[in-house]
Order: C-alpha cells, then sequence, then structure tokens
C-alpha cells in the first residue's frame, strides 16, 4: 500500500486561508451580482448616468460594482464608457468627484489599496501570493504597507492591458 502524503500544520493553514478566501470572495461576487438584480433597464440607465443608487444617493465601490454586473446580465455588454457616444455625462449629472490620489511617497494600508485597485482585500492577499500583485513592505512588527507609486503603476498596467485588448 503506498504511502500517503502528510501536510504540515503549515501547508494546512495556507490551504485553509485559501479556502477561505476563496468563499469569501464568492460570497461577494454573489452579493455583488444580486444587489441591482431586480432593477429594471431604465433604472440602470438611470443610476449610470447619475451614478447615483436608487436613493439618489452617490454610488458606492460595492454598488459600482453591483451596476456593472446588472448592466452586464441586462444589456450583455459593459456599461459605456464616459467618452463613448451616448454615454457622456452632462453638467446636471450629479457625479461625486474622485478621491485625491496619494502622492507617489505615501505609504498605503490596505484599505486605502483596495479602495486604489478597485478590488477586495481577499483578492488582494491572493493576488500577492501567487505574484500577481505588488509585495507590501512590512512597517512595523504589525502592519504593512504598500508604496503608493507601486499600486498607482499595477492600476495603469492593468489599465493599459485593458485598453490594448479592445484595439
Amino acid at each position: 500500500m503506498p504511502k500517503q502524503k502528510r501536510l504540515t500544520v503549515a501547508e494546512a493553514k495556507a490551504l485553509a486561508a485559501g479556502w477561505e478566501a476563496e468563499w469569501e470572495q464568492h460570497c461577494y461576487d454573489g452579493a455583488v451580482a444580486d444587489h441591482f438584480r431586480d432593477a429594471s433597464a431604465s433604472q440602470l440607465v438611470s443610476m449610470w448616468e447619475t451614478q447615483a443608487n436608487e436613493k439618489g444617493q452617490p454610488l458606492s465601490h460595492f454598488e459600482f460594482q453591483a451596476l456593472c454586473s446588472a448592466w452586464l446580465q441586462t444589456f450583455g455588454c459593459l456599461p459605456p464608457d464616459n467618452d463613448d457616444a451616448g454615454g457622456a455625462v452632462t453638467a446636471d449629472t450629479q457625479v461625486t468627484p474622485p478621491d485625491p490620489e496619494p502622492a507617489d511617497g505615501t505609504m498605503l494600508r490596505m484599505p486605502d489599496v483596495c479602495r486604489l485597485a478597485g478590488v477586495h482585500e481577499s483578492t488582494i492577499k491572493r493576488m500577492v501570493l501567487d505574484g500577481r500583485f505588488p509585495k507590501p513592505m512590512r512597517l512595523s512588527r504589525r502592519s504593512i504597507g504598500w508604496p503608493a507609486r507601486e499600486i498607482k503603476a499595477w492600476v495603469r498596467q492593468l489599465d493599459d492591458q485593458r485598453h490594448a485588448r479592445r484595439q
């Protein structure tokens, strides 16, 4: 009878953490998909034009993701860019100004990295582990951070890849 491989406690912890992160992401993705599930096509268009939710409040990052998901489900394509014909943001549109970008030398903590990268904390952790995201720097015994220039470069690279595929 062949000898079965044994996991170390560290390997088991890593597997468990990976599975938990995947489950968290699965739950988050399900919540995104369900958020505007009952909205009509005209409500989705209105929310896109105003960048406001059904209560008239500015879209949170989560709501923006949910709106994009509902738009894709309803119309079968991604929402228009602001510079696309017919999708331009007009002067009477209530668009919240974007948060100012941090200076390149600023060290960012996880909440700011999530906001700038547009992904959930568990996704960032998973991407760091598999090398698709910049590794954090140790700031103290109990804290880590990322230089803002690295996160902004990562976002630019992702955006460049996205635009290169369209052409």
